[in-house]
């Protein structure tokens, strides 16, 4: 009786585990082929005139980039207020000297699905402002998948991809 419940044991935690790694890698390279295949190559545009705009695109992971783009921009945002627990703290940091960007252009490089469940996208990006440098040259998103939606946890710049 001892072997069986440590067999069944031995089972189910396999069974736990292989599950929920194969249904994150599965979703990640779903949402990472469509990224690429749809959005790759293509230049999107952020302004102040258009920050406040709802996300035109299909693709949430495309939009939560935009929308956290725009939360750089203008912080005060009511999209930015639903995303406050979400957004890195930063974003809502209120100090003339940050030099926040007015407009951001991007163009997305590469996609890459992490173990986790998050990815990271890639991508060349061109700003007028300072931005703690998070806005200039190869810049990476680091999105999560919180309550059914993506959102930008963390970004970070790079010299070289």
């Amino acid at each position: 009786m001892k072997n069986f419940v440590l067999a069944l044991c031995g089972v189910l935690a396999l069974a736990a585990c292989s599950d929920k790694e194969s249904d994150k890698t599965a979703a990640a390279s779903v949402v990472d082929e469509s990224v690429i295949s749809d959005f790759s190559g293509k230049t999107f545009e952020v302004s102040a005139a258009t920050a406040g705009n709802p996300c035109g695109l299909n693709s949430e992971t495309v939009c939560a980039v935009e929308d956290y783009i725009s939360c750089s921009i203008n912080p005060s945002l009511a999209k930015c207020a639903e995303a406050k627990d979400f957004l890195p703290s930063f974003v809502f940091m209120n100090d003339e000297s940050l030099e926040r960007p007015t407009w951001q252009k991007f163009e997305i490089v590469k996609v890459k699905p992490l173990a986790s469940g998050e990815m990271e996208i890639y991508t060349t990006s061109t700003c007028d402002g300072k931005w703690f440098g998070l806005c200039q040259g190869n810049i990476i998103f680091v999105l999560a998948n919180k309550n059914s939606r993506w959102f930008v946890k963390d970004i970070y710049a790079r010299e070289n991809f």
